[in-house]
């Protein structure tokens, strides 16, 4: 069985630049540094607590960042609670409309067959939902 220190690299700018790599093939090949860079300004609450990867060549002086200046952590859990929220309402909305109509909208089967024989619908179902009157 595997140490799990094993699974960690012996030098942690190798995780830079294996993520520069990926992120920019044209490198392959070429000798450079990168870092990964902690205590940015974060573009969405303007707190010093985002973070980016940069990297430079080694014949060049000047660092250069790799994408977008990462938010903070906060402000990713804020999206991400508020994409989660947003989901969850969708998901309870479309529950909720589903139980009312086969609950209270619609008769149910067995009571169609079962001595509702003048039964008939007045409004089908089909119009109201193709005119957009009634929410599915």
């Amino acid at each position: 069985m595997r140490v799990a220190s094993s699974f960690l690299p012996e030098d942690e700018n190798n995780i830079y630049k294996k993520a520069v790599f990926r992120l920019m093939p044209e490198l392959e090949g070429h000798e450079l540094e990168a870092d990964f860079l902690k205590k940015l300004v974060c573009p969405q609450c303007g707190q010093e607590s985002a973070s980016a990867l940069v990297y430079r060549l080694n014949n060049n002086d000047s660092w250069k960042q790799l994408g977008e200046t990462f938010k903070c952590c906060r402000c990713r859990d804020r999206d991400m609670l508020n994409l989660s929220m947003e989901k969850g309402l969708k998901e309870q909305s479309q529950l909720i409309s589903e139980r009312l109509m086969n609950d209270y909208f619609l008769l149910p089967e067995k009571l169609k067959g079962s001595g509702f024989k003048d039964y008939h619908e007045l409004i089908p179902l089909l119009l109201l939902q193709n005119k957009g009157q009634f929410p599915m």
